[in-house]
């Protein structure tokens, strides 16, 4: 399902999402998801050059992999993820969360729509 879609996915059945860097395969990854998770990913539409520098349309994630998932826990079906919070003058902090999905989708939009002029 489709939160906000400004990448025109919505009459796609899948949506396939680009994580540049090291393999998961390589260990270490930071993120950490698993085949069957159910997720919210923060992605956007942007190119990849190709081989024979081709430009390709990938869906990539937006951030670092750790703030781009909120993966669906087992235990309570809640949306489990970090966020970071803007102290100002350059000061961040991080938090992890768990939100009920409508509850997550109200933030998100929420936030959207404040950063929509």
């Amino acid at each position: 399902k489709i939160i906000i879609n400004k990448i025109g996915s919505n009459n796609e059945t899948t949506v396939d999402i680009v994580i540049l860097g090291p393999s998961t395969l390589d260990g270490k990854p930071s993120y950490n998801l698993s085949v069957g998770d159910t997720a919210m990913v923060f992605s956007k539409q942007t190119a990849l050059i190709w081989r024979g520098g081709l430009n390709k349309p990938i869906t990539e994630i937006i951030t670092d992999p750790s703030f781009a998932f909120f993966i669906q826990s087992t235990k309570n079906d809640n949306f489990e993820g970090r966020i970071i919070h803007d102290l100002g003058n350059g000061n961040f902090t991080t938090e992890g969360i768990s939100l009920p999905l409508p509850d997550l989708i109200s933030q998100i939009l929420g936030i959207s729509q404040e950063k929509t002029p």
